[in-house]
């Protein structure tokens, strides 16, 4: 500063200490530029209350007189980002006082608004978090599938082949079918006994034989059941003995079975595939559809 004061030049030598002390003031204040002072005003943007206050630090060294009020309120409407809100500012013809309240009671509902649906939705975050947890730690005792004790949908016995029945997703030991009658039946009789349990059906094209496409669970052909589960159908004039699945998307005839049908229809080629649970897969000779007569009622089906 010493250095700084020896460089002033000073008329007189007797100055006063005050004259020097202004004169260093002046040379150590930054020097303002209008032009600097204008560029930041018109290109401040906050949050509102924050955007005002430095509006009003910033016009200061402007130097626009009378105008400061003006151009004030128009640097406000200018930085407005809501078009609702400017279109209201530009409509009405407000004092600097009016845009200022109308602006802040803007920005008050909005926050309003915000932290509303914030809470909304940490709510609901929370109720469906709470849900699946309370989901998962649902457990079974006792399954009356497999004996024991799991987690909902985590069956021991899912997709297992019980010894008894020959069904699936339970164990023998916790059977429910009764199949000491049909057995003695099936050994009497001395006909065999053939099971296809049957998963997905997939079509190696995706044109023509889409409808062709089915997902089943199981299907048992037996040919000789007991009553309970098997129907007699005529088809085309031959009595045959199915075997009945409601859970079956699709229908299977023996081709030896069909072999004995009157019939002067032709097997139709098809790309389906049919793939049992254990992973056997078995390729049908083609599609045909026989007219069916039950108890009155005649329908075409296609096996």
């Amino acid at each position: 500063l010493r250095g700084t004061a020896s460089t002033l030049v000073i008329d007189k030598p007797d100055t006063e200490v005050s004259q020097i002390l202004s004169r260093l003031e002046k040379y150590c204040s930054p020097r303002t530029n209008e032009i600097m002072s204008h560029y930041k005003f018109f290109t401040t943007k906050q949050n509102f209350d924050v955007y005002l206050t430095k509006l009003k630090e910033l016009i200061k060294p402007c130097n626009f007189g009378t105008l400061e009020n003006k151009l004030l309120k128009t640097q406000i409407v200018l930085g407005i980002r809501c078009r609702d809100t400017l279109e209201r500012l530009l409509r009405e013809d407000m004092t600097l006082d009016q845009v200022v309240a109308f602006c802040q009671s803007v920005e008050a509902a909005e926050k309003n608004c915000k932290e509303l649906e914030s809470k909304s939705e940490v709510h609901h975050i929370a109720k469906q978090t709470s849900t699946v947890v309370s989901k998962q730690k649902t457990t079974i005792n006792n399954c009356t599938r497999c004996g024991k004790t799991h987690l909902i949908n985590k069956c021991f016995a899912f997709g297992k082949i019980c010894n008894k029945c020959k069904r699936m997703n339970h164990f023998s030991n916790l059977c429910k079918f009764n199949t000491s009658k049909q057995n003695n039946i099936n050994n009497k009789k001395g006909k065999s006994y053939k099971q296809h349990l049957i998963t997905t059906v997939d079509s190696e094209t995706g044109s023509n034989d889409e409808d062709l496409v089915f997902s089943i669970n199981q299907v048992e052909i037996k040919e000789t059941v007991s009553k309970k589960w098997s129907q007699v159908i005529n088809v085309n004039d031959t009595q045959i003995n199915f075997q009945i699945d409601t859970g079956a998307e699709t229908n299977i005839l023996p081709y030896r079975v069909f072999t004995k049908i009157n019939t002067k229809k032709l097997i139709q080629p098809t790309k389906i595939k049919i793939e049992s649970y254990g992973g056997y897969k078995l390729t049908p000779k083609g599609i045909i559809i026989l007219e069916c007569r039950v108890k009155g009622i005649v329908k075409d089906v296609q096996f």
